[in-house]
């Protein structure tokens, strides 16, 4: 899955994954996993591209189109 950020508009490639595939040794391809149980992988499951989300998470307040 690949989102922007759009307040820095830098772009994140990574995986949802189960909770217990994302504890596992990276892989090449992904080298970035999120828990589909997370803050991040809530909001983001079942998005559509070009959708617009707005996220709290412990770190503060992120908008992210995917």
């Amino acid at each position: 899955m690949t989102v922007e950020d759009l307040d820095t508009k830098k772009k994140e490639v990574f995986a949802l994954t189960l909770g217990e595939i994302s504890s596992r040794a990276r892989t090449a391809r992904w080298r970035r996993r999120w828990s589909m149980a997370s803050p991040l992988g809530k909001a983001l499951l079942g998005g559509k591209v070009g959708q617009k989300v707005d996220i709290t998470l412990p770190m503060g307040k992120r908008k992210l189109k995917t």
